[in-house]
């Protein structure tokens, strides 16, 4: 089982699930994407573990994720903790199961969805690899003077996961890049509002382009920062806290 990690970022460091198709993209807008690549190679991928904290500005408020998956074992545990209060969601031997501050709790509608299909064997590939794709470069762009650089507009059916390869249902979104073909940040537009993110810091993964990030509202030119997203961890193929699972 092998599971090539190749590219990309939305707002929460979000990979791309492979699939097939022809797509219209313009010359400069794939020059920039097919940038994003990375010639990455983990091999067989046995395990992935990501802990990230989500601060929210205005409430001051933060939110810590750790998402542990086995892929050999078919195990996955989910801990989430907000203001001292922390949610523990496993999956282990075909049965999901849910733990709050120390409660077991009834399974709420709908939250089978959190493991559906990640031990899926998913091969990650570029951007432009699915079908109705489009992809246009706008020139240089700036938002609030808080991201500018080279745009490509970005629309097609590719489902978003995170690097943990939990489902998302975004597909339109920008890329904004330096002179250099290096990604500065993404934005997704919420009706009268920008959501911008902007990389921070250093990839977090060698070879993947994969940051924590600072994001902004932006409408015309007013900027408003709302929330930082900062990984403690992203590790592949290292031991894993077997307690996690119990």
């Amino acid at each position: 089982m092998t599971r090539k990690l190749i590219s990309s970022l939305l707002a929460a460091a979000v990979l791309l699930l492979a699939g097939t198709g022809l797509a219209q993209v313009d010359d400069r807008a794939r020059e920039l994407l097919e940038g994003l690549s990375s010639e990455a190679e983990f091999g067989e991928i046995h395990t992935i573990e990501q802990k990230m904290v989500m601060h929210m500005v205005d409430m001051d408020m933060s939110t810590t994720s750790h998402v542990v998956i086995d892929y050999d074992n078919e195990r996955a545990a989910i801990i989430t903790e907000t203001m001292g209060m922390e949610m523990v969601m496993r999956f282990v031997d075909g049965n999901m199961s849910m733990v709050m501050s120390g409660m077991v709790l009834p399974l709420p509608p709908g939250s089978e969805d959190a493991f559906d299909g990640i031990f899926e064997d998913v091969t990650y590939d570029e951007l432009l690899d699915y079908e109705g794709v489009t992809a246009t470069y706008d020139g240089v762009v700036s938002y609030a003077d808080v991201l500018t650089g080279h745009q490509v507009s970005y629309s097609g059916n590719a489902q978003i996961a995170g690097p943990a390869g939990l489902p998302g249902d975004a597909s339109d979104m920008r890329f904004i890049f330096d002179d250099a073909g290096n990604m500065l940040g993404t934005v997704v537009s919420m009706g009268a509002t920008d959501l911008v993110s902007i990389n921070v810091g250093e990839p977090l993964v060698d070879g993947l382009p994969i940051y924590s990030a600072e994001m902004y509202e932006v409408s015309g030119d007013e900027a408003k920062l709302f929330a930082t997203m900062t990984f403690e961890l992203i590790l592949i193929n290292e031991p894993i806290d077997e307690t996690l699972f119990q």
